[in-house]
């Protein structure tokens, strides 16, 4: 008789917030639902299963009718429900309260849809911080799942990953269960043999522990049937019958448990000291292009010398957190989020029972969807709908919170410190319409610009930089092994496909760490147009690392002043920028003053930019006229120059104008942005913006001065 293991089996489904309808309806046809229709022609199958409360959301919509195919396994015992929090967030970086109040929402649904309270939990991504337990046992959970990555990198040996263990936080503990990093890529990818001769190993291996091994494998169900080729692979060519049909052959050895019913039967172990940590591959992803190619190298290395397996995990890679320092858009977003999250509770105080505070809670926990703050192998950030998404709810619910704080009676907030936690002061200019964030410390631009009436931040955008995995895709062109989607079904980790060929031609990365309005460039006369547009421009002084210091705004609320200087071809430029906005107006009224201090006489090209975050380059409603006209090509997505006095970037889906009022006519330059980065189907190129440059000739005798100006406006008809 062989030696006997657990199988602790189960999936975690999710959709984000801001997803296409079309995308979560292929993702229902083709894997959620016909999943558990096969689980349900095999009765002895057990497993637990995790569904976001924003999948939640859309099936309820879309197809209420899923409850009733699952209502009947989870009345037999078939299936066990998992809690999580509700929008999927990442659990450790969102405010206690709000992840307290999301998973007790989840566990309130499962139980009134069907009749159990969970006591286990999804934690999201497997993003793991000491002082979880803590915050799990206040939510009423007993246990989550983490990678047995999270153990390995603690010390535990790889004969114990195959069991429970407890872990503590001020004397609150909660369970953990390791996922078997194994399981992952063996399954759905492997036939089911490959599967049961891991778990026998498992079983052989813990014959001795005195208490029942077992193979513990939660993972994504978007692998059953929505990675590329899973679909044909796991149904149309019957994987998931013979898969569920080999494991029920060996029920012998092999028993089926839920995540629960197993840790009733064994023991947890403990205390776990786990750091922090998430699964191998999140924690490379999360550090910078160069420190991923040093992992990189060092497996190769390793693996080279017979000592990858026993080192691995000690070359642990970042924290999640690094996304934050790594991409300066998705910081901003996060703080944005607690900013946001911050009025909502002090409106909540104010008004305790106010139905208001109570939907912007709701579009505050939707902001907080993780999808959009971080960025692997999946789109996630890079994404600009999912973006757009968050800054919605987030916009909402700000709007929501400040008019329960405000009352209707006109306001107008300049609120000056930093605001996004990255060491320099950040300005806030905002009133019951509109948002404006400005940056001193980086030559005043402003990176946030947030129409409350229509939920939009103009500048949603995302910069052009280099990833570890362009390398992949630079190679996979010049060897010519880049496949266009298609071929046999493999981890979406080992995939180098393209979308369309030519992709490696959009592998072009901005000085700059940020794009954003009112960011200056000074470049030499003459400059091409298609060399700045690519980054190989030669600028004639770097006003973008400008420091300003605040120098007027205290008298007149409303009005900013920002002084610095810049050497600019062998002398100084003294550059003062100011910003007024009034009670309750849609319009910002910027002025530029430019000092030659010393040196020569100054000439150069002064291009302000200024990205539009449109969504859809190439949407026939999202367009850009020059004095009221069309130009030949209008679409946000063209590239080209024009003269204006007046420039209109015209998004007719959001019904939202943007409009830029000079005294006089000035050259403009506009491209879009196009980023390359990779999702589960491969690589692709995504519209981020258009990005605007307004020029102005710069002719300076020292002590000579220049000044001009311009208004922004957003029309909302």
């Amino acid at each position: 008789m062989p030696n006997k293991v657990g199988f602790v089996f189960g999936v975690h489904d999710h959709q984000p917030v801001g997803n296409f309808d079309h995308v979560v309806e292929e993702a229902y046809q083709k894997s959620y639902r016909l999943f558990f229709e096969v689980v349900a022609a095999h009765p002895k199958v057990k497993l637990s299963c995790h569904i976001s409360g924003c999948l939640w959301d859309w099936i309820l919509a879309h197809h209420p009718e899923f409850v009733k195919i699952l209502r009947p396994l989870v009345d037999r015992g078939q299936v066990e429900m998992l809690s999580g929090a509700y929008q999927e967030p990442i659990f450790p970086i969102i405010p206690e309260d709000d992840l307290v109040g999301q998973i007790g929402k989840l566990n309130e649904f499962l139980h009134k849809t069907f009749g159990k309270m969970p006591e286990g939990a999804w934690l999201t991504e497997r993003v793991w911080e000491p002082h979880l337990p803590a915050l799990l046992a206040r939510a009423g959970i007993k246990y989550t799942l983490v990678d047995d990555w999270h153990l390995k990198g603690a010390g535990v040996p790889e004969a114990d990953l195959h069991g429970p263990f407890v872990t503590e936080h001020l004397g609150s503990s909660v369970k953990i269960l390791p996922i078997d990093e194994r399981l992952r890529y063996v399954v759905p990818f492997k036939e089911p043999e490959e599967t049961l001769a891991h778990l026998r190993h498992i079983a052989d291996a813990g014959a001795h522990q005195g208490w029942l091994p077992a193979g513990i494998l939660v993972d994504d169900g978007e692998k059953f049937g929505v990675w590329p080729e899973t679909h044909d692979w796991v149904y149309v060519r019957g994987w998931m019958d013979r898969f569920l049909a080999a494991m029920e052959g060996a029920a012998d050895w092999v028993e089926f448990l839920t995540c629960g019913e197993y840790l009733a039967r064994v023991p947890a172990r403990g205390p776990l000291a786990m750091g922090t940590a998430s699964y191998s591959e999140m924690m490379e992803w999360a550090l910078p292009p160069e420190p991923q190619r040093v992992i990189a190298r060092a497996h190769e290395a390793l693996k080279a010398a017979g000592r990858l397996e026993e080192a691995a995990p000690y070359l642990k890679g970042g924290t999640w957190r690094g996304f934050q320092w790594k991409y300066p858009e998705a910081n901003w977003l996060h703080k944005k989020m607690l900013r946001v999250s911050g009025k909502v509770r002090a409106a909540s105080a104010a008004h305790p029972k106010s139905k208001v505070v109570v939907q912007a809670r709701e579009a505050l926990w939707r902001g907080q969807c993780n999808c959009p703050y971080w960025h692997g192998v999946f789109g996630g950030l890079y994404l600009n709908y999912l973006r757009h998404a968050v800054w919605r709810n987030l916009i909402e619910a700000e709007r929501l919170a400040d008019g329960v704080l405000h009352g209707k009676t006109p306001w107008l907030d300049v609120v000056e410190g930093d605001v996004d936690a990255d060491g320099h002061a950040e300005i806030i200019m905002e009133h019951e319409s509109l948002s404006i964030l400005l940056r001193p410390a980086e030559g005043a631009c402003a990176s946030s610009w947030e129409v409350r009436a229509r939920g939009w931040n103009v500048l949603d955008t995302l910069a052009r930089r280099p990833e570890a995995y362009h390398d992949k895709l630079r190679a996979a062109v010049s060897s010519g092994t880049a496949a266009d989607p298609g071929a046999a079904a493999k981890s979406i980790h080992d995939l180098v496909r393209v979308k369309e060929p030519g992709l490696e031609r959009y592998l072009t990365y901005d000085p700059d760490r940020r794009r954003a309005a009112f960011q200056d460039h000074l470049l030499v006369p003459g400059t091409a147009r298609e060399a700045f547009r690519d980054g190989t421009a030669a600028r004639a002084a770097d006003l973008l690392g400008l420091r300003h210091a605040r120098a007027d705004g205290g008298e007149r609320a409303g009005r900013v002043v920002l002084r610095g200087t810049a050497q600019a071809m062998n002398g100084e430029l003294e550059i003062e920028k100011t910003f007024e906005l009034a009670k309750g107006a849609p319009t910002v009224h910027a002025g530029y003053t430019l000092l030659r201090k010393h040196g020569g006489a100054l000439r150069a090209m002064l291009a302000i930019e200024w990205n539009l975050g449109l969504l859809a380059g190439d949407a026939p409603d999202r367009f850009i006229l020059f004095d009221g006209r069309s130009p030949k090509d209008a679409r946000a997505a063209a590239d080209g120059e024009e003269t204006a006095a007046v420039i209109e970037a015209v998004d007719g889906w959001q019904r939202v104008r943007v409009r830029f009022r000079f005294a006089e006519p000035v050259t403009v330059w506009r491209h879009p942005v196009w980023t390359v980065s990779l999702s589960e189907g491969g690589f692709e190129r995504t519209y981020q913006s258009t990005s605007l440059f307004f020029l102005r000739t710069i002719d300076l005798a020292p002590g000579r001065t220049d000044r001009f100006g311009f208004a922004v406006e957003v029309e909302t008809a």
